[in-house]
């Protein structure tokens, strides 16, 4: 609800391009960038305009857009909000929304799946402000507290969701 038809949005870290997908068929115009040339080149296939580009480097886009979203944690993958948040400011209209989906830095679903199987390390590896994925990728686990201090300059918060507090991680089976 946050994005209307004719509107050009920017997705940051669109992955193979499913949100874009979805607000296309809304009639959003979508332009994705994501710092995998893999995942960039599946949502053009897709129909998606995308450009491998990092989170990083947003100050390179010369766009201004009527909104930007960040889904599944990419916002993750950065070691400083400051100059994202600068850079979106730059690159957003003002007056309108940007909304971003963090990784929380902790999960009962996870501890538990991990804790169960003996795997204490895994079980907390959220409370560490930092961690390497399997992947080899560095994930930072961003306060709430910090969040909002490194966007509050060119940002206003209108609300907090929290996603996944239900539903748990699609790797973690049998808890029940």
């Amino acid at each position: 609800p946050l994005f209307r038809p004719g509107q050009s949005i920017l997705d940051i870290g669109c992955g193979d391009g499913a949100d874009a997908l979805h607000l296309q068929l809304k009639g959003v115009s979508v332009y994705g960038i994501d710092a995998s040339a893999n995942m960039v080149g599946i949502a053009q296939a897709r129909g998606i305009r995308a450009r491998h580009l990092s989170i990083e480097e947003l100050d390179q886009l010369p766009a201004s857009f009527y909104g930007a979203l960040s889904n599944l944690g990419a916002l993750n993958c950065v070691s400083s909000l400051e100059p994202v948040a600068a850079a979106l400011a730059q690159r957003v209209r003002a007056g309108e929304y940007v909304a971003l989906c963090f990784i929380n830095s902790f999960c009962i679903w996870e501890s538990c799946y991990y804790f169960l199987r003996g795997q204490f390390r895994r079980a907390f590896r959220r409370l560490r402000p930092q961690v390497r994925s399997s992947l080899g990728i560095d994930i930072f686990y961003f306060s709430r507290r910090a969040i909002l201090s490194d966007f509050h300059r060119d940002f206003r918060l209108h609300g907090t969701y929290g996603i996944g507090l239900v539903d748990p991680p699609s790797y973690v089976t049998g808890l029940g």
